[in-house]
């Protein structure tokens, strides 16, 4: 819990960034109205990772305006739009990342971030079968 106010103010970039929904769940309600207000506020994307990202968000989740703060949730992904964005990721960025992973980084800035320290790993493309009137089951 936060006890020192002085952690809580408009100049508090871990607040903006970092600050987590079940965070702002754990602290009192006039702190909590505080926070919401500093977390609430548009962040333009700062690189090319983020800027993709936000890219991404707005194709999977139907939002025209999109901050590098925005909670993926929030903003009404769901669990099965999360593993389409981790699919687009993995081709787009070429990092494989797990659900676990994305559900601790809901944020654009936040998964960019996680998007740079992740080791490369090359996309491939599962084949399509050529069509045929009937497959041999394996």
């Amino acid at each position: 819990m936060y006890k020192n106010k002085n952690l809580i103010n408009n100049d508090n970039i871990f607040l903006k960034q970092k600050l987590t929904g079940k965070m702002l769940l754990n602290l009192p309600i006039d702190e909590s109205e505080e926070v919401n207000a500093i977390y609430n506020e548009f962040a333009e994307p700062e690189d090319f990772i983020e800027k993709k990202l936000i890219e991404i968000w707005k194709q999977l989740l139907k939002v025209e305006k999109i901050g590098a703060i925005d909670d993926f949730f929030k903003l009404g992904g769901q669990s099965l739009t999360l593993i389409s964005l981790i699919s687009r990721c993995y081709k787009i960025f070429n990092v494989n990342l797990s659900i676990k992973e994305v559900y601790n980084n809901l944020t654009i800035r936040e998964l960019a971030e996680l998007i740079r320290n992740k080791e490369e790993e090359q996309y491939s493309q599962i084949e399509k079968a050529e069509k045929r009137e009937y497959y041999e089951v394996s």
